[in-house]
């Protein structure tokens, strides 16, 4: 007798994300497939490229140990061909903090340390 095709429909796109979801590596918890936390961003340097999946919102969690600073998101669209700062500058500061931060479907973010090393760095997104 002959196999029956699998009756469960798998969705091809990313859909909506209700509840934010890691963007900086496939493990929800927020760390990377080392198992390490995602930290360390100098001054002036910039955090890996991460895809957004289209989302509307970007939840960023910070901290910046030394003292009170600022960070910036930049985004890519494909349509454009080009990176650009996405809204206001975000302040860090010595206690964790979450930021959230609208990005309407860009295509990729990367977050750049302005005044301070960003000693601790978590992304996520969602559509709600």
């Amino acid at each position: 007798m002959a196999e029956l095709p699998n009756s469960f429909h798998t969705h091809q796109s990313w859909g909506r994300t209700r509840s934010p979801k890691n963007i900086m590596s496939t493990h929800r918890a927020g760390i990377n497939a080392a198992g390490d936390e995602h930290a360390d961003i100098a001054i002036g340097a910039f955090s890996d490229e991460c895809i957004t999946e289209n989302q509307r919102f970007l939840h960023i969690t910070h901290l910046a140990t030394v003292g009170a600073g600022t960070l910036e998101v930049w985004g890519y669209m494909h349509a454009s061909g080009v990176w650009a700062k996405v809204g206001a500058s975000v302040t860090t500061g010595t206690a964790l903090q979450h930021t959230i931060v609208e990005i309407a479907g860009i295509d990729k973010i990367k977050i750049k340390a302005v005044t301070q090393i960003l000693d601790k760095l978590w992304l996520a997104c969602s559509t709600f």
